[in-house]
């Protein structure tokens, strides 16, 4: 019943629109536009005028087409949708220069050109707190509690404490053609590690970027905040 079109912009956060599925022709023709700065703003999504993108320039749009191959269904949402990787375009179809998956598949070609085909494996280490986003953010982020009191590595125990988390995690990112391979409690309170199976490098961007997305979905979900800063201390 919709479509979630979303690409990466340079810091990493999920950028797009959600699209009803009745419209999903406009989507494979390149109907849908979207401002090119949203590529390249800064952590907070403000446009920097440094760029040369934005408003300095008149804020043009690019047109937006999704990357063959990346389609998949979004288990963890309620409803029927998928979801599908996107990338911008100019008018004649040439992808965005800011494009971070544009660059990568350029890196990935001249691998190719050697005979050579990278294959890379992912680890995310991330923090599970107590409290929603929401609400950490009307307390100014101060006296964050982490969802559990301590935590040792492969503790079996401790990361039980957190399964009502991670469970829907595995499982979904699974449904959703993650190969997940193993969860674990990491060394800090509230800490967990997710490992996902090596793939060619542009699937693993994929994986791993459409995982952090999850992770922070799915924890909201459960009324938590999560957040992949290694010191948040």
């Amino acid at each position: 019943d919709r479509i979630e079109a979303m690409f990466f912009d340079a810091n990493a956060i999920p950028r797009g629109k959600w699209v009803p599925g009745k419209d999903v022709g406009k989507l494979i023709k390149g109907g849908l536009r979207i401002p090119e700065a949203a590529y390249a703003p800064n952590i907070f999504g403000e446009e920097v005028d440094a760029t040369g993108l934005g408003s300095i320039k008149g804020d043009p749009d690019g047109h937006l087409v999704p990357v063959a191959g990346t389609l998949k269904p979004v288990p963890w949402l309620e409803g029927n949708v998928a979801q599908v990787l996107i990338e911008m375009t100019d008018a004649a179809g040439t992808t965005s220069v800011l494009s971070p998956r544009g660059i990568l598949a350029k890196i990935v070609d001249h691998f190719a050109a050697l005979g050579l085909r990278p294959v890379v494996a992912t680890e995310l280490e991330f923090f599970l707190f107590e409290k929603s986003f929401d609400q950490i953010r009307k307390e100014k982020f101060r006296d964050l509690e982490p969802i559990s009191g301590y935590n040792e590595d492969y503790h079996i125990l401790q990361t039980t404490k957190e399964e009502h988390v991670m469970r829907p995690l595995r499982n979904h990112l699974w449904n959703a053609g993650i190969p997940v391979e193993n969860t674990k409690g990491e060394a800090e309170a509230g800490q967990e590690e997710l490992n996902i199976k090596y793939a060619a490098a542009l699937d693993t961007a994929d994986h791993h970027t459409i995982a952090k997305h999850a992770t922070k979905e799915i924890a909201w979900q459960q009324g938590h905040a999560v957040t992949f800063l290694p010191k948040w201390h």
